[in-house]
């Protein structure tokens, strides 16, 4: 038993210091040198379509921004803004990448906006939910 916990935390802490250094895990799991797309960023988020051909950047840079990329990640467009929030990013598409859907979070409320044409154009906002963190608690009894 004592043997399998001494295991179980030497991998721990193995997979810890291999993914919390990117320059390893950058060198250990991809075949080309990453191409910096922005200077600065908070929380991106990156998918692309089944073949990989179309790639979709979001990220809060002072406000909500994607960038796209439609020769599987050789070039990016310049960006497109979305949104003035900056908080945790999320990117969706379909297969084919037609279809592009990201959320972000800006002032306790919850965004959305959606591209149907390869994310050459976005829908403008749209507010999906609010939090009032003081109802929350009262509702909570916390």
């Amino acid at each position: 038993m004592k043997r399998n916990i001494k295991y179980f935390l030497f991998l721990s802490v193995l997979i810890f210091a291999i993914f919390s250094n990117t320059k390893i895990f950058a060198e250990e799991f991809w075949d080309i040198p990453a191409k910096q797309i922005v200077k600065s960023a908070t929380g991106a988020k990156i998918v692309s379509d089944t073949a990989g051909k179309n790639v979709y950047v979001a990220y809060a840079c002072i406000s909500m921004n994607i960038k796209k990329s439609s020769d599987y990640g050789k070039t990016f467009s310049s960006s497109s803004q979305l949104g003035s929030g900056v908080g945790l990013p999320n990117i969706s598409t379909n297969d084919t990448g037609e279809y592009v859907y990201v959320i972000w979070v800006e002032d306790k409320k919850l965004f959305s906006s959606a591209s149907s044409d390869n994310g050459g154009s976005f829908i403008d906002p749209i507010e999906l939910y609010t939090c009032d963190i003081e109802s929350f608690i009262t509702e909570t009894n916390i």
